[in-house]
């Protein structure tokens, strides 16, 4: 798994303090994309337990107001830049596989 919504997450405290907190550029929505990635590039795996439940009631807060709507496209355009990728994730999956392989790790299932 890539990323996990950040609706629920268990963070190692030596990786909070490896990798920092969320980027408070990013507002709503990309943020938990931005730091999953910054895990990976770290060498933290993101780990994905389909047994573990949460219920989340949902916001949609950009559905509901074209100013949320607004800074939400401001959000991930702040984020494809960051991390320097547009249209094709190839070069976001060879990072995070070269980073896999510097720490040790076994690179993510199904980045190639």
């Amino acid at each position: 798994m890539e990323h996990c919504i950040s609706a629920c997450w268990l963070v190692r405290r030596e990786a909070i303090e490896k990798v920092g907190l969320l980027d408070e550029r990013i507002f709503y929505a990309p943020e938990d994309v931005d730091y999953c990635l910054r895990m990976w590039l770290a060498g933290w795996e993101v780990l994905y337990v389909p047994s573990a439940e949460v219920v989340h009631h949902t916001q949609r807060r950009s559905h509901k107001s074209l100013r949320m709507a607004w800074v939400h496209a401001r959000g991930l355009l702040y984020y494809f830049r960051k991390h320097r990728y547009w249209l094709s994730q190839r070069s976001l999956y060879r990072r995070i596989n070269r980073a896999a392989a510097q720490h040790g790790l076994q690179s993510p299932f199904g980045l190639s």
